[in-house]
C-alpha cells in the first residue's frame, strides 16, 4: 500500500549496515586514545549517524504518508460505441465515478431510442464528443472514430455500451495503466465490471 515506506525501511537498514564498518574502523584507529576521548569520538559519530538516519527516514515517511493514490491523472478518453442499448448506455454513464478528460460516444445507425438519449446528452454535457454514423459501421469502425476524435491521448478506454463499472474500478484501472504502462482488458463480472457484456467475450479494454 505504501511502496515508498517500504523503500524507506530498506534504505534505513542499508544505511545502518553500511555505517558499521566505519564505526569499527574508527574504534580500531582510536586504540591509542584515552578511553574518555575515544568514548566522546564514538558518541559524536553515532550522533551524526543517527541524525542523518532520522532525517532521511522522516523525509521518506512523510512522503509515504502523503502518497495519495487518488492523485492518479484522469482517464484521457472513455469511448463508447452504441447501437440500440439506450437504457444500458445510461446505466453505464451513471457508473462512471472517476474523472475523464474526454467522453466520446459514437452512435452507430439511427435507432430512435438512442437518438433521443444522444440529443439529451448533448444538452446536458456539451463538452462530450458525440459522433453519429448514419449507418451501422460495426464496432471496429466506431473504435476508429473514438481514437480519431482524440488521437493524441496517452491511452483510450473503450467500453461496450451494455456494461457498468464497479465502484472504484475506473480509479484502480487508471492507476494501474499509469503506474505499469500496460494494457488492461476485462470480460467478466469481477472487480472491474459489474455487468459483463452479453454479446462479446470482453467488456472493455484500455
Amino acid at each position: 500500500r505504501f511502496p515508498k515506506l517500504r523503500k524507506g525501511h530498506t534504505f534505513c537498514v542499508s544505511f545502518f549496515l553500511a555505517m558499521l564498518p566505519i564505526l569499527v574502523w574508527v574504534v580500531k584507529a582510536s586504540r591509542g586514545l584515552e578511553w574518555k576521548a575515544l568514548l566522546g569520538l564514538v558518541q559524536t559519530i553515532l550522533f551524526l549517524v543517527v541524525l542523518v538516519m532520522f532525517r532521511s527516514c522522516a523525509m521518506l515517511l512523510t512522503s509515504a504518508l502523503h502518497h495519495n493514490p487518488t492523485q492518479t491523472r484522469p482517464i484521457p478518453v472513455l469511448g463508447i460505441p452504441v447501437f440500440y442499448n439506450a437504457d444500458l448506455l445510461l446505466r453505464l454513464l451513471s457508473s462512471i465515478d472517476y474523472p475523464v478528460d474526454h467522453v466520446v460516444i459514437v452512435q452507430n445507425g439511427r435507432h430512435p431510442a438512442v437518438t433521443k438519449i444522444v440529443l439529451q446528452l448533448r444538452k446536458e454535457h456539451p463538452s462530450w464528443i458525440i459522433l453519429q454514423n448514419p449507418d451501422n459501421v460495426g464496432v471496429a469502425g466506431a473504435w476508429n472514430r473514438i481514437i480519431e476524435a482524440v488521437p493524441d491521448a496517452r491511452y483510450h478506454v473503450i467500453s461496450n455500451d451494455d456494461i457498468a463499472f464497479q465502484p472504484g474500478a475506473l480509479h484502480t484501472m487508471a492507476h494501474f495503466v499509469e503506474e505499469q504502462g500496460k494494457l488492461v482488458a476485462a470480460r467478466q463480472s469481477n472487480n472491474v465490471i459489474l455487468y459483463a457484456s452479453r454479446n462479446w467475450p470482453w467488456s472493455m479494454f484500455a
